[in-house]
C-alpha cells in the first residue's frame, strides 16, 4: 500500500511541477504547505461489528503536503496525505501506512474559454470511517456516498473521481461544452458482502445558442458507460439527447423546458436487455427581493429504463444572520408509489459563532433498479471560545430502507471536539464520538473514539 502511495503522489508531484513553474513565473510565488500532526486513538468496536469487537488503541501520525499557485487567470492546487499507525487490538500490534488520499485541482480562463481539471484518490480502511462527520464537506453539508449503509466491518476502499469541462464561446452568443469524467469505487478484503467494485465514465457535449437578448437554445448529447463486479458481471451504457429553450419573461422570472430521449443498453450473463424512452423538464425560477422562488418538474429515467416523475417546489431566503433554504415535492418512481421528498437548511451566522441544521430526505434509483428511500437530519454548533480556541458539536441521524428488502437501517453519530492553539505553529485538537448503527436483520451495534494529537504546518512560499 505504501508502495502504491508513493508512486500515486510522485505521479501527481510531476504534473504539479511541470504546470507550476508558468503559474509562478505570472503570479511570482508558489506557496507549499507541510503538515504533520501526531495522536493516539482510543476505540471501542470501529468496525460496528455484531458482537461487537475489542478495544483499539492507536498511534497515528499524519502527514500532509499542499501546494497552491494562483493567478489572475489560473489557479492550481495539489494536496497529499497518509498516515502511519501503530494499532493495538487485543493485546495484537499491527503497523502500516493507511489513508492516502490525493486531490488536484487546476483551473484556467481565457479571453473566449475556460478549462478546470479535477482529480482525486482516496484509500481508507472501512473500519476507520466511524463518524458521519468524514463525510461532510467544505460547506458544512452531509453528503453521504451510495454505499454508506454498507461500511461496516473490515477491509479497504477505495474511491477515485477525475473530471474535466473545456467552455468555448463563453463571450460568444454561440458556446461548446465538453465534458469528460471517470469514477469508481472498489472494495478489498470487505466482510460486508453486498459491497460491489464499479466503474463509470462518460462524455456530454453541450451547446448554448443566445437566439434573442431573453431566449437562449441549449442541446445537449451524453453518453455513460458503467461496469458493476456483481454476480451477473453488468455492463451498462446510456446515450442521451436533448434540446431545450430558456426564456426569460422578465428581468426577475425565468422559465426553461427541455425534451430529449434516453436509450439504455444492459449486458449481464442472464441476457441483455434494452430500454429507450421520452425524458424531459420543466423549470421556473423568480428572483424577489430576499431570495428565490423555484418550481421544477422532472421525467428521467432509471438504469431499467422506467420513468421517474418528480415535482419539487423550493424557495430560498436570505435572513440577517443567515439563511434558508427550503424545498418540497412528491417523487415517483414507475410501478412504485408516490413517495414525498424535500429538504430544510438553515443557517445562523453570529459573531462567535455558527449553527447549522439540515433535513433532507431523497428517493432514489440505485445500479440495481432498486428504489432507496434516505432521510438525513443533521445539526452542527461550532463556537469560537476565544481567538485560541474553537468547539464543535455535531449530531446526525441517517435512515435508509430499500425496495428490494424489508430491510431499514439507522446511523446515530455524536461529535465533540475541541481545538487549541498552544503556540503561534502548534495546534492541539481532540474528539470524542459515538457511533449507533442499527439494522433490522442484523442487529444494533454501538462505537465509541476518543482522539487527541498535535499538529503543526509548516508553509513556505518562493
Amino acid at each position: 500500500m505504501a508502495v502504491k502511495f508513493v508512486l500515486r503522489t510522485g505521479i501527481g508531484g510531476v504534473v504539479c511541477l511541470t504546470l507550476a513553474p508558468a503559474l509562478a513565473q505570472e503570479a511570482g510565488g508558489i506557496q507549499t504547505t507541510f503538515g504533520i500532526e501526531q495522536g493516539i486513538e482510543l476505540g471501542r468496536n470501529p468496525a460496528l461489528s455484531i458482537p461487537a469487537d475489542g478495544d483499539r488503541t492507536t498511534l497515528a501520525t499524519r502527514l500532509s503536503y499542499g501546494l497552491v499557485t494562483e493567478t489572475r487567470t489560473q489557479r492550481l492546487s495539489f494536496d497529499a496525505e497518509s498516515t502511519f499507525r501503530i494499532e493495538d487490538v487485543d493485546g495484537e500490534t499491527e503497523s502500516a501506512f493507511e489513508s492516502p488520499a490525493l486531490t488536484f485541482g487546476y483551473t484556467r480562463e481565457g479571453a473566449n474559454s475556460s478549462l478546470e481539471l479535477s482529480a482525486n484518490y482516496v484509500r481508507r480502511d472501512i473500519d476507520t470511517l466511524p463518524l458521519l462527520s468524514d463525510f461532510v464537506g467544505d460547506d458544512g453539508v452531509l453528503d453521504l456516498p451510495d454505499d454508506f449503509t454498507d461500511l461496516v466491518g473490515t477491509g479497504e476502499r477505495t474511491s477515485y473521481a477525475v473530471a474535466g469541462s473545456l467552455v468555448v464561446g463563453t463571450s460568444a452568443p454561440l458556446q461548446f461544452q465538453l465534458d469528460l469524467g471517470a469514477s469508481g469505487t472498489s472494495y478489498e478484503d470487505a466482510t460486508d458482502p453486498d459491497l460491489e467494485d464499479i466503474e463509470s465514465a462518460n462524455i456530454g457535449l453541450l451547446t448554448t445558442l443566445r437566439i434573442s437578448p431573453v431566449l437562449t437554445g441549449t442541446g445537449a448529447l451524453r453518453y455513460s458507460r458503467t461496469e458493476e463486479d456483481d454476480a451477473t458481471e453488468t455492463l451498462r451504457t446510456t446515450r442521451n439527447i436533448d434540446a431545450g429553450l430558456i426564456y426569460e419573461i422578465s428581468p426577475r422570472a425565468t422559465f426553461g423546458a427541455t425534451v430529449g430521449t434516453e436509450r439504455t443498453e444492459t449486458e449481464e450473463t442472464i441476457g441483455d436487455t434494452e430500454t429507450s424512452g421520452l425524458t424531459g423538464g420543466l423549470d421556473y425560477a423568480y428572483d424577489m427581493p430576499n431570495g428565490d422562488l423555484t418550481l421544477s418538474f422532472d421525467a428521467s429515467r432509471d438504469v431499467a429504463g422506467d420513468e421517474i416523475l418528480t415535482f419539487v417546489i423550493g424557495r430560498s431566503l436570505e435572513l440577517p444572520v443567515g439563511s434558508l433554504a427550503a424545498t418540497l415535492g412528491v417523487t415517483q418512481p414507475e410501478n412504485d408509489d408516490v413517495e414525498m421528498v424535500g429538504s430544510l437548511d438553515w443557517t445562523r451566522e453570529l459573531p462567535t459563532s455558527r449553527l447549522l441544521f439540515r433535513l433532507n430526505r431523497t428517493v432514489t434509483v440505485d445500479t440495481d433498479a432498486d428504489t432507496r428511500r434516505r432521510s438525513q437530519a443533521a445539526a452542527y454548533y461550532t463556537y469560537v471560545v476565544n481567538p485560541a480556541s474553537s468547539l464543535n458539536l455535531g449530531a446526525s441521524f441517517v435512515v435508509s430502507e430499500e425496495s428490494s428488502a424489508e430491510n431499514r437501517v439507522e446511523r446515530t453519530d455524536l461529535t465533540a471536539s475541541y481545538s487549541y492553539a498552544l503556540t503561534e505553529n502548534w495546534d492541539l485538537n481532540s474528539t470524542i464520538g459515538y457511533t449507533i448503527r442499527d439494522e433490522d436483520t442484523v442487529g444494533r451495534a454501538e462505537s465509541s473514539l476518543i482522539t487527541l494529537s498535535l499538529a503543526r504546518e509548516f508553509k513556505a512560499r518562493r
